[in-house]
């Protein structure tokens, strides 16, 4: 499903198809940049991915609409980004982020959201 597509809109939260949750795939942009989500009853749930120039730049998991797992982002050089873990929609345990030379910026653990 393509998010120009007629009869997709929003109930709350929900993403919906002609007034149902929507399950299923939905493709926002074009074919060189976009952003890929998989929904369930109107939810994210599974794998995003997000693509730019063709490149794949982000991908993570969602569970009942909130981040949920590994989420991994790389520069446009393919080089490492980021990689978060989430737990209900919260950051959970070790973070790293990396400079665009490939370097690490950051490192921290975090506890279900705090510091």
């Amino acid at each position: 499903m393509h998010d120009s597509d007629a009869g997709l809109g929003w109930a709350g939260p929900a993403l919906t198809l002609n007034g149902r949750k929507f399950t299923g795939i939905l493709i926002r942009g074009d074919e060189q940049s976009y952003t890929k989500s998989e929904y369930r009853d109107g939810m994210k749930e599974g794998t995003e991915e997000i693509v730019q120039s063709g490149i794949v730049i982000a991908r993570g998991e969602y569970s009942d609409g909130r981040k949920d797992g590994l989420h991994l982002g790389w520069f446009m050089n393919g080089s490492r980004r980021f990689r978060y873990n989430y737990k209900h929609g919260l950051l959970d345990g070790e973070f790293w982020e990396w400079h665009p030379n490939g370097n690490l910026a950051t490192f921290g653990r975090i506890h279900i959201g705090e510091l």
